[in-house]
C-alpha cells in the first residue's frame, strides 16, 4: 500500500525542466486534493452519517474526476490536465456564486484559480483565466442587477459590489501575470545555462579524451624510441665487423669499448655466438683495447665467452692489452694461461690469416 502511495506520488518524467517542475507541483495538488476528499469523506462518516448517501453523489463523481486527472498526468498530458482543474475551480466558483451569495461570494476562490493558472500554465494563459474571472464576476453582477438571482438574505446589489472585487482581481492578475513570466524567463535562463555547461563538459570530456589518447600515443612512441635506442645501444657496444672472407672460412673481429658488467657480458656472448654462425668464422678477434678496467668479473666474462666460441669450433684471440691492464690481470692473480693473448690488432690479424693458410709478404 505505501509503495502504491508513493509511485502515485512521483511525477512523469519529462525533458523539459520547466515541464518538470510544472508536473511535480500538478501531481502534489491533485494528490493533495484526493486526500482533502477522504479525509472529508471519513469525517462526514464520523460526525454526520445521515448526510453520506446526499453527499456521496457529488464526492464519488469528483473523486472520480481527480484520480482521472492523475492518470492523465502519469501517461503526460500535462497540459490538458492543468486546463482541466483551472476550469474545474473556475466553474466551481462561479456556480458558488449562482447558488449562494451572488457577486459577493469568495473573491479568494477566483484568486486561486488564476494563482493556480500563473503555477501550471503560460503567461498568456494566466491574463485569460484573469479576464475569465472577471467576466464572470461581471456576469454575476449583471445577472443579480438583472433579478435573473435574488438572494432574499443579502441587501441589493450595488456597482462597488463590482468594481473592488473586479479591480482587486486586475491587480492580482497583473501580478501574477509578473511573477509567472520572471519565473519563465528564469527557468529559460537557467535551462540555457544548463545546456551550456552541458555541452562544455562534454567538450572538456572529449578534450580529456583526446589528450589521453595523445599521451598514451606519445608514450608508447617514447617507449619504442627508447627500445629502439637500447637496441641500437647494445648493437654499438657489440659490433662485428669481418674482417677476411675465404673458402677455408672467414675473420671477424669484436671491438670491446667501456666498461663490462654482467648485462652486457650475456649480450657479448650473444652476439659473438651469432656472428660465427652467420659469417662461419673460423677465427675471432677480440679486441680490449678501448677496455680501461679488467678486473676478476670482467676476466670471468671473457672466459665464458672464448669457451662459448670454442664449443662452436673457432679459434679466439685476445689482443689490445695494454701495459695498465696487464699490470692488473697480473696484481689480481688471474690466469690466463690457457688464453691466446696478442699486443694489437694488427698482429692478431697476421696470426688469423694465418691459421687459415694466408700469408701476407712485405712488399
Amino acid at each position: 500500500m505505501i509503495d502504491r502511495i508513493k509511485q502515485a506520488l512521483v511525477p512523469p518524467v519529462l525533458h523539459d525542466q520547466s515541464q518538470m517542475r510544472k508536473a511535480k507541483l500538478l501531481n502534489a495538488m491533485l494528490f493533495i486534493i484526493l486526500m482533502g476528499i477522504l479525509v472529508g469523506t471519513i469525517a462526514l462518516i464520523a460526525f454526520n452519517p445521515a448526510d453520506v448517501l446526499v453527499n456521496l453523489s457529488f464526492i464519488i463523481p469528483l473523486s472520480t474526476a481527480i484520480a482521472s486527472l492523475l492518470y492523465l498526468l502519469r501517461r503526460g498530458y500535462l497540459y490538458p490536465v492543468s486546463l482541466l482543474l483551472t476550469g474545474t475551480f473556475l466553474i466551481t466558483a462561479i456556480i458558488h456564486g449562482w447558488s449562494f451569495d451572488g457577486i459577493r461570494g469568495l473573491l479568494s476562490t477566483y484568486f486561486l484559480v488564476v494563482a493556480i493558472a500563473s503555477l501550471l500554465l503560460s503567461e498568456r494563459a494566466v491574463l485569460i483565466v484573469g479576464a475569465l474571472c472577471v467576466l464572470a464576476m461581471g456576469g454575476l453582477y449583471v445577472a443579480e442587477l438583472a433579478g435573473e438571482i435574488e438572494f432574499l438574505s443579502l441587501p441589493p446589489v450595488q456597482f462597488t459590489d463590482f468594481f473592488l472585487p473586479a479591480t482587486i482581481m486586475c491587480i492580482v492578475t497583473l501580478l501574477l501575470w509578473i511573477g509567472a513570466r520572471s519565473l519563465a524567463r528564469a527557468l529559460d535562463l537557467a535551462q540555457s545555462n544548463a545546456q551550456i555547461l552541458a555541452r562544455r563538459t562534454n567538450e572538456l570530456a572529449e578534450n580529456h579524451f583526446f589528450l589521453e589518447r595523445e599521451v598514451a600515443e606519445r608514450a608508447e612512441i617514447e617507449q619504442e624510441r627508447t627500445h629502439l635506442q637500447q637496441q641500437l645501444i647494445q648493437e654499438l657496444s657489440t659490433p662485428i665487423i669481418p674482417l677476411v672472407d675465404t673458402p677455408q672460412g672467414s675473420i671477424i673481429a669484436l671491438p670491446l669499448i667501456g666498461n663490462i658488467d654482467s648485462m652486457r657480458a650475456k649480450d657479448i656472448t650473444r652476439a659473438l655466438l651469432a656472428g660465427i654462425r652467420e659469417h662461419n668464422a673460423q677465427v675471432v678477434i677480440v679486441d680490449i683495447t678501448g677496455v680501461s678496467i679488467v678486473d676478476s668479473g670482467v676476466a670471468n666474462h671473457l672466459n665464458k665467452t672464448i669457451q662459448a666460441a670454442r664449443l662452436k669450433g673457432t679459434r679466439t684471440i685476445i689482443t689490445g692489452i695494454s701495459e695498465a691492464v696487464a699490470e692488473t690481470i697480473v696484481d689480481l692473480g688471474i690466469d690466463w694461461g690457457g688464453i691466446e693473448t696478442l699486443s694489437d690488432l694488427q698482429t692478431g690479424l697476421v696470426v688469423a690469416l694465418d691459421d687459415l693458410g694466408i700469408r701476407l709478404y712485405q712488399a
